[in-house]
């Protein structure tokens, strides 16, 4: 097992009310280190009918996975700090919205 700290730790949560069409995930980053990422590149994945709408500067790279980056006022991540930001998620089989993302990257490393 690695003890190796992450630089950048990404966690999802739903907000408000989950609706089996459409819901919003509020994404925290959390920076671990003693100095400030700027315009940090993140990717997660989705699963299954899920898509990400609703999110300037995100595209969708395959198989459910996405990247974007965060627009310019919101694009630090401050020392030992977080920040946090909205995503929508849509699922078109209505029966359930899905898991959260996952599987975070940011800027190439593991986020999970």
């Amino acid at each position: 097992m690695s003890t190796e700290k992450k630089p950048v730790l990404a966690s999802a949560e739903w907000e408000g009310d989950k609706n089996v069409w459409h819901s919003i995930a509020k994404i925290t980053l959390t920076n671990t280190t003693d100095n400030e990422i700027t315009d940090p590149l993140v990717s997660f994945a989705v699963t299954g009918s899920q898509t990400v709408d609703g999110r300037t500067n995100t595209v969708e790279l395959k198989d459910g996975t996405y990247t974007l980056r965060l627009p310019v006022w919101e694009n630090k991540v401050p020392a030992k700090g977080s920040v946090s930001f909205t995503i929508g998620i849509s699922n078109a089989t209505g029966d359930d919205i899905g898991p959260l993302p996952h599987t975070f990257t940011v800027n190439g490393q593991n986020a999970a």
